[in-house]
């Protein structure tokens, strides 16, 4: 539920321009998951028989289901070792927002501009899972409940200063000032800034300089998220340290952390059960950003036949961000551990007493940072109306120039990493993003033909083989091979296009009604996302590429006036 009033005083001889807004909503959602396996049941009835007493079903797997269900395993078997999982989550927001805005004195240039607001937001969720999951008797991975929520008041004042007008090489020059103050219930107060210059040259040509500060609070999920547990590959650098070339340091480390002072600890398999989950301490991100750009709108093309607008835009951004929220890398964050006996980071790994791991945490964290730089052009131009229509082209690109993140490394230090046109961790960050739209408009029809392109990616194409013949260097999957150092491999996840169409018909549908009918394809050639070797979900990067296939939609807006 939503609702806003507005209205206008009238304060000495100014007008006082004013609202008021409130919202609520919340979202309670049922997830109900068919035919889950129940691993505590399961066991029971492949275990002896004598443990097996009603209303146990004995499982025979041997026989299988066999054509038409005839096999071994009956649906009284399955209906024994499988539940119906049921988990409930909820959200619940509340904001109420109040913004004046008037003008405070008249100035050469131009009116003196102020606006100034008061938001309070409540956000509060919760999750609770099945209990079979949150026992750890179902197949998949468990999870416990949780619930949280955090309140912000935030005020802000913001200014447009006109400098100068109707001059030489100035038609109108203005700066924008801005302060916002939040209090936020989860880690206190921040006071970000920005300001602004708009330069309006000549009538064809606009410079626009901003430069703000800026944070990100952490959301419900990040705080109060609950804990589950994946099976990560690790290498646990106290496994028989005595043979392995391991310093000293190290060594002195996994003895302190509770593994055999002998060495006679051997890691047994390559898979160790982490967990993560949201962190109640985090603090909010934080960035600095300065953009500079101009906007060519040229008037020559007055006296052009076949163009009726034309419009260049180009922009430099610069954003650095801070704290960023994420989870150290279990291999980095476990490596780091031995090497310096952090509490922040050994605190939460915990072993037996013959040195094996039985407990890693990994939950998010403020680490790192992001350093990027590039440059957005964007081109639309407008034809003129004629017997076929009016047709239009709107041309967005994204080049990135620089990509580098930094984390804690291996050694415990903060190393930085150029991420740009590389794919990692189901994620990509391409060179070049393009978007170019063909639109074409007659009466009450309109269509738009989109192409989009994502430039080329490199990803790692190393796994836990390597050195073997079952690596995937060995199995010639990787397009960039070493056949000398498995680990080196690469592989390059080609250039990708994507072709949209999509049509309109608004219908004459009364003087006060709007009615608009919409039908679409998107991925009309049915463009496969490159394969990529390296990500976890169905091995393409969902971030960065379409799912595979073609996906059509219709849509009805009905709007009142």
């Amino acid at each position: 539920m939503a609702g806003r009033i507005d209205g206008k005083l009238t304060v000495g001889e100014r007008e006082v321009y004013w609202d008021i807004g409130a919202a609520w909503s919340k979202n309670s959602a049922s997830q109900l998951k068919q035919g889950a396996a129940n691993s505590a049941k399961l066991k029971q009835a492949l275990g002896p028989l004598a443990d097996c007493t009603a209303p146990c079903v004995p499982l025979n797997i041997f026989g299988g289901q066999g054509a038409n269900g005839q096999g071994t395993i009956t649906p009284a078997m399955i209906d024994f070792v499988t539940f119906v999982q049921h988990d409930v989550s909820d959200q619940e927001l509340t904001d109420i927002t109040l913004n004046v805005s008037s003008t405070i004195a008249d100035l050469p240039a131009g009116p003196l501009g102020f606006a100034a607001g008061y938001e309070h937001r409540e956000e509060n969720g919760s999750f609770n899972p099945d209990p079979i999951v949150v026992a750890g008797e179902s197949a998949g991975i468990p999870s416990l409940p949780t619930s949280g929520g955090f309140n912000v008041d935030e005020f802000y004042l913001e200014l447009n200063v006109p400098i100068l007008a109707d001059v030489s090489a100035a038609e109108d020059l203005s700066v924008s000032l801005a302060v916002r103050s939040s209090d936020y219930s989860t880690f206190g107060s921040e006071t970000t800034a920005s300001y602004g210059v708009y330069w309006k040259v000549v009538p064809d040509f606009v410079v626009r300089y901003n430069f703000s500060e800026g944070f990100r609070a952490p959301g419900i999920g990040e705080l109060f998220g609950s804990a589950s547990r994946f099976d990560a590959t690790i290498a646990d650098p106290c496994s028989d340290f005595n043979n392995t070339g391991v310093s000293q340091t190290v060594i002195d480390n996994c003895i302190l952390q509770g593994v055999p002072a002998d060495g006679s600890y051997v890691q047994l398999g390559d898979q160790i059960s982490v967990s993560t989950g949201g962190n109640r301490d985090l603090n909010p991100e934080t960035s600095d950003t300065w953009t500079l750009g101009f906007v060519y709108s040229p008037s020559w093309v007055d006296d052009v036949g076949w163009i009726e607008a034309l419009t260049a835009e180009v922009t430099y951004y610069d954003i650095e961000l801070t704290s960023a929220i994420g989870a150290i890398d279990a291999q980095t964050q476990l490596e780091v551990c031995a090497l310096t006996n952090d509490p922040a980071l050994c605190g939460a790994i915990s072993r037996t007493g013959n040195g094996t791991i039985n407990a890693f945490a990994n939950q998010l964290t403020n680490i790192g940072g992001i350093d990027t730089n590039g440059f957005d052009v964007n081109l639309t131009y407008l034809g003129p109306e004629g017997d076929l229509g009016t047709f239009g082209v709107t041309w967005h690109n994204s080049f990135v120039r620089e990509f580098d993140l930094s984390n804690v490394s291996s050694t415990g230090g903060v190393t930085s990493r150029d991420r740009l046109a590389v794919e990692e961790n189901n994620s990509g960050i391409p060179k070049w993003k393009s978007t170019l739209g063909i639109n074409w408009m007659k009466g009450n029809w309109n269509a738009t033909w989109t192409l989009r392109h994502v430039s080329g990616l490199t990803e790692s194409c190393s796994d836990f083989l390597d050195g073997s013949p079952d690596s995937l260097t060995n199995q010639g999957v990787c397009s960039i091979p070493d056949m000398a150092n498995n680990s080196n491999s690469l592989n390059y996840l080609e250039a990708t296009t994507y072709n949209d169409i999509q049509v309109m018909w608004r219908p004459d549908f009364g003087e006060t009604n709007d009615l608009a009918i919409t039908f679409g394809v998107q991925n009309l050639f049915d463009q496969d996302p490159p394969a990529c070797f390296s990500c976890s979900l169905n091995g393409y990067d969902p971030s960065t590429y379409d799912a595979q296939g073609v996906f059509g939609y219709f849509q009805v807006a009905l709007s009142f006036d």
